[in-house]
């Protein structure tokens, strides 16, 4: 993982895209995850379509980004634990459930497919290269 094993100012190095160093753009990325569990809950387990919506997004990722710098061992642990949850959320679902709405995004209800392309893959791969690349990688 790219995370492991770096040295603790690292954790420091700031990712310009969103201003925000290392350790809160995994923090980031794990709290991503379980929001996103939330939004496969509202569609499987509720029987709607999750809304998504940027406003709440902003309010939620300022609130993030007013948090002190989080700790690298937490931010690990957290990081692995909330992957995991959602990897065991996505193996119970079957080929058929790919099909299936799970997301209103900007006026479209993406399937379940589109939502893991889209949201889950997108975002860890958007902030995956603003870690790369403030660390330099």
């Amino acid at each position: 993982m790219l995370l492991n094993r770096l040295a603790p100012d690292d954790w420091s190095r700031v990712c310009t895209a969103e201003g925000w160093p290392v350790a809160l753009e995994g923090l980031h990325v794990a709290l991503g995850y379980r929001r996103q569990r939330g939004f496969l809950e509202d569609a499987f387990v509720r029987g709607r379509p999750a809304r998504f919506d940027w406003d709440e997004t902003h309010e939620l990722n300022a609130q993030i980004a007013g948090r002190r710098r989080p700790n690298a061992h937490f931010v690990m642990r957290f990081l692995e634990d909330e992957a995991a949850k959602t990897r065991q959320r996505l193996e119970q679902f079957t080929t058929a459930d790919l099909d299936r709405p799970t997301i209103d995004y900007e006026g479209r209800t993406l399937t379940l497919d589109q939502f893991i392309r889209g949201f889950l893959i997108g975002h860890v791969d958007g902030h995956t290269r603003s870690i790369r690349a403030a660390l330099g990688r």
